[in-house]
């Protein structure tokens, strides 16, 4: 009987098949597995730059630090070293010892030699920039109380004209009465801030011929000018303003007409000086001084007893029914 060699065979090579395709893919997957598990690139792997410049820089706690800017694949880079980094790496001026030298402030000194030279440095040398506290907000300047109402009286009138005009123009010499006698002489010229800056430009130099009035005619001084645009009332004076100030618009004439404002009281009448008023007085007429009324008058006026002869309750001398004085 022969038997067929091929036929043998074959079995056996279908096995080495399997366990060689076997041998391979397990190759494979510890490869495959090798790869996943090897740990990544270090990220502090050193870097490599050319030193464009090297600053020493000190804060307001006086603690210095030094920014290194350096140029790196092209990009031009800032970085920030601790005074030992930097003396370490000799960026700024070290003795024999390795040790800073300081400068007169007892800070440390760059060394600018390094500019143009390669450097390699580590980043984990690098340190934060210190964070800034915040700027506090800028504190409002608290504002004048009569500039802050005569400012706040006018702002329904002008709206060109606020607190910071009124305080310039106190600023540059006018007193608040006249800048509100000069804001209601705007009002009655139906002007805004440039027609107010002209009546207290003509104030100053006494030239006013900048100022028509509605006549078409030119005050010659500023008694003119008050006296055609406040046609004489009292009630526009800086008290009205300060007692009604309210933002509510009082015309002159409408105020509350108190004695607040010392031009007022320039033509309140006064009485002559020794003429005071006598509540005795006779059918209201007053008496002149020196010639005060005398009780003891008789009903003519005259004075019963003369002078020199005045009665006296304590006299010596008695006088009997013929007139004879008698004595006790």
């Amino acid at each position: 009987m022969v038997v067929n060699i091929f036929e043998r065979v074959k079995p056996m090579q279908k096995v080495k098949f399997s366990a060689c395709l076997l041998i391979v893919l397990t190759i494979l997957f510890f490869q495959v597995g090798t790869a996943d598990a090897a740990p990544p690139q270090q990220e502090d792997a050193p870097i490599t730059g050319t030193v464009q410049n090297v600053v020493v820089e000190t804060d307001t706690n006086n603690v210095s630090t030094v920014l290194v800017t350096w140029l790196v694949n092209g990009e031009t880079q800032t970085v920030r070293l601790s005074v030992d980094t930097a003396a370490y790496l000799t960026l700024i001026l070290v003795d024999e010892n390795g040790y800073p030298i300081l400068d007169a402030s007892g800070h440390p000194t760059a060394d600018t030699t390094w500019a143009g030279w390669d450097i390699e440095m580590d980043p984990g040398m690098f340190i934060p920039d210190p964070v800034q506290p915040p700027t506090p907000p800028a504190e409002e300047e608290p504002q004048h109380p009569i500039g802050a109402k005569i400012a706040e009286f006018f702002s329904t009138l002008f709206n060109s004209v606020d607190y910071d005009v009124v305080m310039g123009s106190h600023t540059d010499g006018f007193g608040f009465g006249v800048i509100t006698q000069a804001l209601w002489m705007t009002e009655k010229l139906d002007g805004d801030a440039t027609i107010f800056q002209t009546i207290l430009d003509a104030k100053k130099s006494h030239d006013y011929s900048m100022v028509v009035l509605p006549d078409g005619s030119i005050p010659q001084n500023w008694g003119q000018l008050k006296k055609a645009l406040l046609q004489g009332e009292d009630d526009s004076t800086l008290g009205d303003v300060v007692t009604n100030g309210n933002g509510h618009e009082t015309a002159p004439g409408q105020g509350k007409g108190k004695d607040d404002d010392a031009e007022r009281l320039k033509d309140k009448p006064e009485i002559a000086p020794g003429q005071t008023k006598d509540k005795d007085k006779d059918n209201g007429s007053v008496t002149a001084p020196g010639q005060n009324k005398d009780k003891d008058k008789d009903n003519n006026g005259t004075p019963k007893n003369p002078p020199g002869q005045d009665k006296d309750k304590n006299k010596d001398k008695e006088k009997d029914n013929n007139g004879n004085g008698k004595t006790k």
